[in-house]
């Protein structure tokens, strides 16, 4: 998701694609065998972390924290939200 940057206008396609990439896995992570393979994907906690950080992209920001939320029942994505920096 480096191709977001934190100015990175909300208009911008590769904005509007990881808003929608946000709502989906803020969608999915309310699964528990979901949640089991997101911890399978080196480097998306990461990401999902990065995304809150885009300040003229509030609806990416928006479900990221959706999906934070819902990833953080499991105690083994709490620490990896821990060690991507979430806190």
């Amino acid at each position: 998701m480096c191709v977001v940057q934190p100015t990175t206008l909300g208009n911008e396609p590769s904005a509007i694609i990881v808003t929608n990439i946000m709502r989906t896995f803020s969608v999915l992570s309310q699964f528990e065998a979901a949640r089991v393979e997101i911890l399978e994907f080196s480097g998306l906690i990461e990401d999902i972390v990065h995304c809150t950080e885009f300040e003229l992209v509030p609806a990416a920001v928006d479900a990221a924290l959706q999906t934070i939320a819902s990833v953080s029942v499991s105690s083994e994505l709490q620490n990896a939200l821990l060690k991507a920096g979430v806190l």
